[in-house]
């Protein structure tokens, strides 16, 4: 999925599940930021002190690397179905299961450590308690388990495309052009299928290469239907860690204002995230509701949390060369032990270490 959903979609549910807007935008930002946290160096301050982050996210050629594809896709946008059973006998799947098992069981332990108070004392600067950063990576990954069902986060050929029609009118018509130009790619991830999964309007039909068959077998895909039981999912919970179970007037209706909104991005037949997000500011119904929580500084800058935290010692762009950075010597800003920076960085390094531990151990 894209920022449409990962951030706007995200902050109007959690604003209709009662999260204050300071907590939604928290929310909305950490989950969002999973698709931008590039940073996967170590941070040096003056004093010596080293501060590790978690990449969570990678666009260049070390997404060949077997580390990035298990430690950064996998962790974190293809959850693996991991262990499993065929004909009886114990398996391991890398595909990407709709409502993601291991990241429900990641929810479950996010709530249990709130319950037991293991990091109680860890709040932001911004009051922001550290479960709500967790959270938000986690429904990121949630997401994404609907939009990336059946692809893998590895360099593999289960992930290899073969060709794609869309749904135009009551036709599915072929996408010659369309299979040319993403056949070579990579077959890691989606590559292979470009945006399409990620688009909430789009019915599809693709080949997909089957291991256990080898062979390409055409798959049906209804993204309108995925994204909303994605929203769905999502709004569950955002409900029950706000304590919301039973309560209907923080339930899924559709002629709520979240729901509305989240609808009107499904059926914008826009290409590019950012052209839907565009669309949906100008309408009467998100300027009515959702103006204000989405307002000035409280929008997504996927440089914002990093510059409220350090003033990286680098004449240029510090993050611009991420791939190839060993060390970033920066100076800290008041409040980095807890400001968003750190705090999203130690949620993602336990969101890892959880889903590894799970999976591969």
């Amino acid at each position: 999925m894209q920022s449409d959903f990962h951030f706007y979609a995200i902050g109007m549910l959690a604003n209709h599940a009662g999260y204050s807007d300071d907590e939604a935008i928290v929310i909305a930002t950490a989950s969002q930021y999973v698709d931008h946290a590039t940073e996967s160096f170590p941070i040096e301050f003056d004093d010596g002190r080293i501060v590790e982050t978690t990449m969570t996210a990678h666009y260049h050629v070390q997404a060949f690397k077997p580390s990035v594809q298990k430690k950064v896709f996998m962790c974190f946008h293809f959850p693996p179905e991991g262990r499993t059973t065929v004909d009886g006998k114990p398996a391991f799947s890398y595909r990407t299961r709709e409502n993601s098992p291991i990241i429900n069981s990641l929810l479950k332990q996010i709530m249990a450590d709130r319950h037991e108070g293991t990091y109680e004392g860890l709040v932001g600067t911004n009051g922001i308690p550290f479960c709500m950063y967790r959270l938000g990576i986690a429904m990121h990954t949630l997401a994404d388990s609907w939009s990336h069902m059946s692809f893998t986060g590895r360099h593999n050929r289960e992930n290899d495309v073969g060709k794609i029609w869309f749904k135009k009118g009551e036709k599915f018509k072929p996408q010659t052009i369309n299979d040319w130009k993403w056949d070579i790619a990579p077959a890691i991830g989606h590559l292979e299928c470009g945006h399409y999964p990620d688009q909430p309007f789009r019915i599809m039909k693709y080949g997909l290469y089957d291991l256990r068959d080898k062979k390409i077998k055409i798959r049906a895909r209804t993204n309108p239907i995925k994204f909303t039981n994605a929203a769905k999912s999502c709004l569950k919970w955002l409900n029950r860690f706000k304590g919301n179970d039973g309560n209907r007037s923080t339930a899924w209706d559709e002629t709520q204002p979240a729901m509305k909104c989240v609808k009107l991005l499904i059926k914008m037949k826009k290409e590019e995230a950012q052209d839907r997000i565009e669309k949906l500011k100008n309408t009467k119904l998100f300027d009515s509701h959702y103006r204000k929580l989405f307002n000035g500084k409280n929008d997504y800058n996927q440089n914002r949390w990093r510059n409220d935290a350090i003033i990286p010692k680098e004449p240029k762009d510090p993050w611009g060369e991420t791939k190839r950075r060993e060390l970033l010597r920066a100076q800290p800003k008041p409040g980095f032990e807890k400001s968003s920076f750190r705090l999203f960085h130690k949620a993602a390094k336990l969101q890892r270490a959880f889903v590894l531990d799970q999976l591969f151990w």
